[in-house]
């Protein structure tokens, strides 16, 4: 069994949380600092364990974090599992600036651990389809590609504009968390 810890336990770390939980071939502990957050994610959840800071976990006791905490946190815990040579996954977008990116890559890579950016829309099997034929050639040679995407927020963020996805600040807005999804693929 895997010993995963979740940084972070808001919407998408919850979602995390429920699908590692569903697997039942995961231990989970939870880094949530806000203590009702952290309340509510001991209550849903069956965890080995929850704190409030990455400074209070044993991260050499895991196989594997992943990062849900807003953007403009990510280099420092990223940072953090590079040193304690912890694989990670890290939600998108990596971060709000390009402050620390750098060093935290190179830490990353001293380390020698995995280490990727959530961005799961690039394996869709119709992004999948597509990337194959222009790969063939079968559909000519691309110079234009149009993509549209939305996203029905009343449905998948209801709570958008109290959490992070309304402030730019912290790796929200349309560019930084919808459109950079696009810009990936």
């Amino acid at each position: 069994m895997k010993r995963v810890l979740i940084i972070g336990s808001g919407g998408i770390g919850r979602r995390h949380l429920r699908g590692y939980a569903a697997t039942n071939r995961a231990e989970l502990a939870v880094i949530e600092p806000h203590p009702e957050r952290r309340a509510e994610a001991e209550a849903l959840f069956p965890l080995i364990r929850s704190c409030a800071d990455l400074g209070d976990a044993d991260l050499s006791s895991f196989d594997l974090a992943v990062i849900c905490a807003p953007a403009h946190l990510h280099v420092p815990l990223m940072e953090g599992c590079a040193a304690a040579k912890l694989p990670f996954m890290v939600e998108k977008p990596l971060s709000v600036t390009m402050d620390g990116v750098d060093a935290a890559l190179a830490a990353v890579e001293r380390a020698g651990i995995l280490a990727r950016v959530g961005y799961i829309r690039r394996v869709a099997p119709e992004v999948l389809a597509v990337r194959q034929q222009i790969g063939s050639g079968k559909i000519g040679k691309l110079r234009l590609a149009y993509i549209n995407g939305s996203q029905e927020f009343p449905k998948y963020r209801p709570d958008f504009q109290r959490t992070y996805y309304a402030r730019p600040d912290m790796g929200g807005g349309a560019i930084l968390d919808a459109a950079s999804h696009v810009f990936d693929l």
